[in-house]
């Protein structure tokens, strides 16, 4: 069984979750764990590492590459089904949740729907003017 756990600093992990309940329904095999100010960010990785077993394929997502949360999971991908992801976003997540595979190939398109769902929407919106007024010269 798949299962996903986001971590982060503050609440992100815990916000994602509810997000991802709220959008597809789904709760079952989503974890969140965050490190919060004053905690020790080895307490992630002792919850985190807690739950691998050899039974079920894990795909791990924090917040920040480079990131204490991120640093300190690293050394989980020694493992053959972990897959540790940083730069957590609603679309990755989804996508992930939503997938029925869990080899490198998917996890590495659902990294590519989470990137092409960054969009600076004011630079689209002058671009959806441009083409309605049909002025292509501004």
């Amino acid at each position: 069984m798949k299962k996903i756990i986001l971590a982060s600093h503050g609440g992100l992990a815990e916000g994602m979750k509810a997000t991802v309940k709220m959008l597809s329904g789904m709760d079952d095999g989503i974890y969140a764990f965050g490190f919060h100010d004053g905690e020790d960010v080895k307490e992630v990785f002792r919850q985190v590492s807690n739950m691998i077993n050899d039974e079920d394929e894990f795909v791990i997502i924090t917040d920040a590459p480079g990131g204490s949360v991120n640093t300190v999971l690293t050394p989980l991908v020694e493992y053959k089904n972990v897959h540790l992801i940083s730069g957590m976003n609603t679309i990755l997540v989804l996508s992930l949740a939503l997938s029925a595979e869990c080899d490198d190939s998917s996890i590495l398109q659902n990294i590519e729907e989470g990137k092409n769902s960054i969009v600076y929407i004011n630079d689209m919106m002058k671009e959806t003017k441009k083409e309605e007024s049909g002025d292509f010269f501004d």
